[in-house]
């Protein structure tokens, strides 16, 4: 790794130096030189799924609206499948185990569910809001949410709180009749899940950028 990246280095240094000698190239190309010489991974902010067993539940402020519910299910398997994919050595639950707890008792703590489930840590989310709709005809999804992970073998004590601020896809409404509202959710909840699981695990620093550019794809 190390031999490959000196074998580039004069290469990209030449990269460098052009892009800094074209007038008006400005800070945009000066960023993307940088971003081929250093890369844009950056480091988990919490690794502490590693090896663990965790199980990953959302809880829907509002239970009867059943869109919300639907959407927090939703939210956690994808989730979950995100960190699956990227945490080294992690054990996640089964979502349909963790749906059939759920279905099946009443419980007030996260650390309650991970004990029932065998769990050594849980990624719990409760969703206060979400929404599609700005008006009759206009699509933006709107979240308010919050995230912690307990750790169950300390007794559901929180470990780790992201700082995750209101989120709103795209950033600007588009037109209802671009995008059936069915899809639109799916994708919107991808991305809620994508803001969360990349707390967990070394990821592209600029990945959220596109995530307005997908929105029509």
């Amino acid at each position: 790794m190390g031999r490959d990246f000196g074998s580039r280095r004069p290469f990209l240094s030449l990269v460098l130096i052009a892009l800094l000698s074209v007038p008006f190239a400005g800070c945009a190309a000066v960023k993307t030189a940088m971003i081929v010489i250093k890369g844009t991974d950056i480091k988990a902010e919490y690794d502490g799924l590693e090896q663990m067993r965790v199980a990953v539940v959302c809880r829907p402020r509002n239970s009867f609206e059943y869109h919300t519910a639907s959407a927090a299910r939703s939210l956690a398997r994808d989730v979950a499948r995100l960190l699956r994919a990227n945490v080294k050595k992690i054990d996640v639950v089964s979502q349909r185990e963790v749906d059939k707890w759920t279905d099946e008792h009443v419980w007030d703590e996260y650390g309650e569910l991970g004990e029932a489930l065998n769990a050594d840590m849980v990624v719990g989310i409760d969703l206060d809001q979400f929404s599609l709709n700005q008006g009759t005809t206009l699509l933006q999804g709107q979240c308010q949410l919050q995230v912690a992970v307990y750790d169950v073998i300390d007794g559901g004590t929180i470990v780790y709180e992201p700082n995750l601020s209101n989120l709103s896809y795209p950033k600007n409404a588009i037109p209802a009749t671009d995008l059936g509202e069915a899809e639109f959710r799916q994708k919107f909840v991808r991305v809620i899940a994508g803001h969360i699981a990349r707390h967990f695990y070394d990821h592209d620093a600029y990945e959220s950028f596109a995530e307005d550019s997908t929105v029509l794809h």
